[in-house]
């Protein structure tokens, strides 16, 4: 399924600010026990994870990564930059948040040659970490939902473009054409049906597929779109998303 632009930018934000949170839960897990040492079967102390330098280090960099994959879905408009960066600093965050609590396990902890067991940190840690790896796979499938085309060797978000329609015969509808801003409500549709759509066309509306049958066109810039959505958007007091022309029906 494609997903239009706008709606994209708005999943990326929800996505994104989920994780953020993450993100910052997994960071103030450092503050919790992640180990508890006992020395000599007798005396046992509690080990904050922010005690230990590699895990310490590796914990606040997958809180960054995350914290920046949030504040670009939060602030950024272009669609390609966003597609890129939230899945990529999700993701990346993910892999550092996981490595932190499980290096200090296999390999940090066992070199002091001590009796120690895990704590609530430790798992609190791991299971932020795979928190952010899941929401790093919505955010890739919402990367993968967007539909972008080739143009001039970068890649943009499909627009329209200008289409030919039928001349219009009268001189009231060639001022319509000319001056859409003036056109009042109730004088008439100011949308025909198409007379040439190209193969592969989208509504400009609902950004879906167009075929000749249901392929209408704004009689001011050709721009093209469904009937039902030209309708819906005329009664609503819509104005043509191309040229910015009132609809009316």
């Amino acid at each position: 399924m494609i997903t239009p632009v706008s709606e994209a930018l708005s999943r990326f934000m929800r996505v994104g600010a989920l994780i953020s949170l993450l993100g910052s839960f997994h960071t103030l897990t450092l503050l919790l026990t992640w180990f508890a040492v006992t020395y000599d079967t007798l005396q046992r102390q509690a080990l904050l994870g922010y005690w230990l330098n590699e895990s310490f280090m590796l914990s606040l960099a997958a809180g960054a990564l995350a914290g920046l994959a949030g504040v670009v879905a939060s602030i950024s408009r272009k669609i390609n930059v966003v597609k890129i960066v939230v899945p990529s600093a999700a993701s990346a965050s993910a892999a550092l948040a996981i490595i932190s609590p499980i290096y200090s396990y296999i390999l940090k902890m066992p070199r002091f040659e001590v009796v120690f067991n895990p704590e609530i940190g430790l798992f609190a840690a791991i299971f932020s970490g795979i928190g952010i790896a899941g929401a790093a796979v919505l955010a890739g499938l919402v990367s993968l939902s967007v539909k972008t085309q080739q143009v001039g060797g970068a890649w943009r978000a499909p627009t329209y473009q200008q289409y030919e329609v039928e001349p219009t015969t009268t001189e009231a509808e060639q001022a319509v054409v000319e001056q859409p801003e003036e056109r009042a409500v109730g004088s008439g549709p100011n949308y025909s049906p198409a007379q040439n759509v190209p193969e592969g066309s989208q509504c400009v509306i609902c950004y879906d597929q167009l075929t000749p049958e249901t392929a209408y066109a704004c009689n001011s810039c050709g721009a093209l779109f469904h009937k039902d959505c030209a309708d819906a958007w005329a009664d609503l007091g819509g104005q043509c998303p191309n040229c910015g022309a009132r609809l009316s029906r």
